[in-house]
């Protein structure tokens, strides 16, 4: 089964600011500003090739032929998955490994976000997406999806790219606090957030609106929107100013 990677819109923002690159080259003047800029976005692009990580929030399309189905069993008769079809069976003894083959497996570690799951349906022609409740992402090493319990995954019509998974991986997103008066911060390429959960924030060339810290863990203490939260220090406690507009990495 082919596969196909597009990147849909890279990161905006460098895990190395131009201000770090210059003092490493010992570089005081500004006119190599642009070309180190480039070379930054470039050993970045090079380190992601070579790892096949995504280092800063992007997002990327992955497109499969179909979904992945279970290949004929010639193993061990005590195997008890299916021999082919599409119906799966019990979901540790298909292999000794554990999988059944209907895993999908996805690239570029580690996952943020599954947003969207769309394929062409074989008896319509059409395009429909998969409700986020048929099938399961498991947040791993290397994040794989499978159909929720009860479902299969469906048919496709045979053609190249029938499937397309829609999907932001990274290990970091810019934040940005940008209203001075409603105390919120904005993470737009993350995965949605609940009260309670922890977000821990840096800065890469920018500077962190007061009184936060960098590498220090937030709790969100109000989802204002998805991607929209407003901090406290502590679990359930009061509200962060966030007053200083900023842009963070």
């Amino acid at each position: 089964m082919r596969e196909h990677l597009v990147l849909r819109s890279g990161p905006t923002t460098e895990p190395i600011a131009l201000a770090d690159a210059k003092l490493q080259v010992r570089q005081t003047e500004t006119f190599d500003d642009a070309l180190l800029s480039a070379l930054i976005a470039s050993a970045r692009q090079f380190a992601e090739t070579v790892t096949r990580r995504a280092f800063i929030a992007q997002r990327w399309t992955y497109l499969l032929d179909q979904f992945p189905r279970p290949g004929f069993n010639v193993g061990s008769a005590n195997w008890y998955g299916p021999q082919w079809g599409i119906n799966p069976g019990p979901m540790t003894v298909l292999s000794p490994d554990g999988f059944t083959g209907y895993e999908i497996f996805l690239p570029l570690p580690p996952l943020i976000a599954v947003e969207s799951i769309s394929y062409i349906d074989s008896a319509t022609n059409a395009v429909l997406t998969l409700d986020p409740s048929q099938y399961l992402v498991v947040p791993s090493e290397k994040a794989l999806i499978v159909p929720s319990f009860g479902n299969v995954w469906p048919q496709t019509q045979q053609q190249k790219a029938a499937v397309t998974i829609k999907f932001t991986a990274g290990y970091a997103a810019p934040i940005t606090a940008v209203d001075t008066t409603a105390d919120t911060i904005t993470v737009p390429l993350w995965t949605t957030l609940n009260i309670g959960d922890t977000l821990r924030v840096s800065t890469v060339g920018g500077v962190l609106p007061t009184p936060l810290v960098a590498l220090t863990d937030y709790y969100v203490q109000n989802v204002v929107s998805p991607g929209v939260y407003k901090l406290s220090v502590t679990s359930g406690g009061s509200v962060i100013g966030c007053r200083k507009a900023s842009r963070l990495g």
